[in-house]
């Protein structure tokens, strides 16, 4: 008889399978408040919400944006991120007209006390796990060209394999996720005039034409990822070939190490559009209901094994961002027995494809 398979969400149950989740939740029913969590864990970032809530959203003026809560309730004529780096993003990347009107509605809905949980966490880690991985790759491209003339070529095959995780692992999942799934899904709730209309009190054509720009540019940003992402892939198969000259290598690290940079900085502008327009306004219009059956839709999209990969990468970047109520999310969201095989999966499913990411971090 086959186990039974409880609910999956993408990013928040994420228990995957098996009978090895069923042992080790029987062998571990006394330590359940003793979860392993990654070496990593760091003190949280010191970081100020900013007085403009953005329907339980806030951005931090250090440059990290995160779901928070915020209990002043400051009204939100109020500019969201007056001169903070973060906000100039969204400014520079959507058009003003755009964003007020967003802003507006989500004023507006929340004036109104309606309000509703945002449950696809998955998305927002799995975006994470990405950005961090990007700056992984930064590092390790920058040591190689810091140790140029090593005495083996072992650091560029660990280059070569990095890359393909991040750009034809980790990038290509999400991305797969966005375009055959979420676009249409946002384009369905976010683009519909009658439900924005019952949020609003008008036609509503005005927000869906603006989050039809806000969900077309966040698709065009990961087009452009994606090409970024060809690019790095093509630069560490050239830089690993043992036919190319030590300055023809330097140059293609010197690539690797910019174009991971530009991937960096359109994942975060990226990320600020999801959560200062996108986040607040699904957990304000689509029903719980709707986004749970979402994310199943997405786990048998990712299958098992990937889905278990993808959830280490998402522990550690949700814990070495250093903010609580990441953790807290992550914790509450994720069963405990999904968690407790966290490093079991690290070990056997994730180091083999990322660890490559983190070559000659001893080192440097």
């Amino acid at each position: 008889m086959s186990p039974m398979v409880p609910t999956i969400r993408y990013g928040t149950t994420i228990t995957l399978l098996f009978e090895e989740l069923r042992i080790t939740e029987r062998g571990s029913a006394n330590k359940r408040e003793n979860i392993p969590h990654h070496s990593n864990e760091q003190t949280p970032k010191e970081s100020r919400p900013h007085p403009f809530p953005l329907h339980g959203f806030s951005l931090r003026e250090n440059n990290d944006v995160s779901c928070g809560a915020n209990p002043e309730g400051t009204h939100l004529a109020v500019d969201a991120l007056r001169g903070g780096a973060a906000y100039s993003a969204v400014v520079e990347d959507v058009r003003p007209q755009t964003k007020a009107v967003i802003l507006d509605f989500l004023a507006s809905c929340a004036r109104k006390n309606t309000s509703r949980e945002f449950h696809i966490q998955g998305w927002r880690w799995h975006f994470m796990s990405l950005m961090r991985d990007s700056e992984r790759l930064e590092r390790l491209a920058k040591f190689l060209l810091y140790d140029i003339e090593g005495r083996d070529n072992s650091g560029l095959i660990a280059l070569e394999q990095a890359v393909d995780y991040l750009v034809n692992f980790n990038m290509a999942g999400l991305h797969r996720v966005e375009s055959s799934m979420f676009v249409q899904w946002l384009h369905d709730h976010l683009c519909n005039a009658n439900v924005i209309g019952e949020f609003c009190g008008d036609d509503g054509n005005a927000v869906t034409d603006a989050f039809r720009d806000v969900i077309d540019k966040v698709n065009d940003h990961r087009v452009k990822s994606s090409q970024i992402g060809k690019e790095l892939y093509e630069r560490a198969k050239a830089a690993s070939d043992e036919s190319t000259t030590l300055h023809q290598r330097q140059e293609r690290l010197n690539d690797i190490v910019k174009l991971s940079l530009q991937l960096s900085a359109r994942l975060r502008l990226m990320r600020v559009l999801q959560e200062t327009l996108v986040v607040p306004a699904i957990a304000l219009v689509v029903p719980s209901g709707n986004q749970k059956s979402f994310n199943n839709r997405v786990l048998l999209n990712l299958g098992i094994l990937e889905s278990r990969v993808h959830l280490v990468g998402m522990h550690d970047a949700v814990w070495e961002s250093g903010i609580e109520s990441e953790k807290n999310k992550f914790e509450k969201e994720i069963p405990y027995v999904a968690r407790v095989m966290i490093e079991r999966w690290r070990k056997s499913l994730y180091d083999p494809k990322a660890g490559m990411l983190d070559y000659g971090i001893d080192k440097i």
